[in-house]
């Protein structure tokens, strides 16, 4: 492979190496206003996945608790935009967590990629 083509794949290798180390797990198995605001002080930076009654989920950014309202960001891009759920309406509190397991079987195969690519190269004649 040529320098421009190795070039040309980096990018998108190291997003998806990124993106298949984490996933999305509940937090708050039975979300209450307690139990989310437990959740809100054990996280510094607090970016929730919430599902609502109607099915709808969102990420939030930078949630806080306010009154009976869950209130964040819903991009973490400027200018921000802003989101607010009544906690009433709160079925379920997911965050993004690195996985070992996702990691790991995305090291292996990326190896296994190298592999192949290195074994099916083309040898040189004298």
């Amino acid at each position: 492979m040529t320098a421009r083509i190795m070039k040309a794949l980096s990018l998108p290798v190291v997003f998806s190496f990124l993106a298949g180390c984490t996933t999305t797990r509940p937090v708050v198995a039975n979300p209450t206003p307690a139990s989310i605001q437990e959740c809100l002080q054990r996280s510094s930076r607090a970016a929730l996945l919430i599902s609502d009654f109607s099915g709808h989920k969102q990420w939030l950014y930078g949630a806080e608790i306010v009154r009976d309202t869950l209130r964040g960001h819903r991009t973490q891009t400027n200018p921000p935009v802003l989101a607010a759920v009544p906690l009433s309406q709160i079925t379920g509190v997911a965050a993004s967590r690195y996985s070992t397991g996702r990691t790991l079987m995305l090291l292996g195969g990326l190896v296994s990629l190298a592999l192949v690519l290195a074994l099916n190269a083309p040898r040189p004649q004298y």
